[in-house]
């Protein structure tokens, strides 16, 4: 497994945040909002990681992996993205007492989800399975990609 270092990791977070502030404004300017963001960060989760892993994937060579999980009980999903054994996940704050942007070590919150194995596979966005959505990460590209670009060139 691939360990990021502090500045890695760092650098993962401030992306990470960038993102979620990009969509969310992305969302506010979107009418009408596709259904499969309509209440993001709720029910967005598998959405929004595809989004940000197509874009990580570009410049970490297709080593962040999406990783879709049900909960021990078998009563709800959530899907993140790992790259190593760095969590990335951009919409926690659909759970109680979970910050919005988490990027780190899996902490004991994390010990609730069973991984789905098959679904653990290099991020990537597919367009064309919603348009609304397509549209939603177009804008939010615009709103990204020269941070991303930066950051990943410095």
């Amino acid at each position: 497994m691939i360990q990021a270092g502090p500045h890695t990791l760092n650098q993962i977070e401030h992306l990470a945040t960038v993102f979620r502030r990009a969509m969310q404004e992305a969302l506010n300017a979107t009418t009408p909002i596709p259904d499969c963001l309509s209440y993001f960060p709720e029910g967005a989760c598998g959405w929004a990681s595809e989004m940000l892993g197509e874009v990580l994937n570009q410049y970490l060579e297709g080593q962040v992996l999406f990783v879709a999980c049900t909960d021990k009980l078998a009563t709800e999903t959530h899907a993140w993205l790992r790259y190593g054994e760095i969590v990335i996940d951009i919409t926690g704050d659909q759970y109680k007492d979970r910050p919005p942007v988490f990027v780190g070590y899996p902490d004991s919150w994390f010990d609730q989800w069973d991984e789905e194995e098959e679904t653990k596979s290099p991020a990537r966005y597919t367009y064309g399975r919603d348009l609304g959505a397509d549209k939603v990460f177009r804008a939010v590209r615009l709103r990204t990609d020269a941070t991303f670009r930066q950051s990943f060139t410095e």
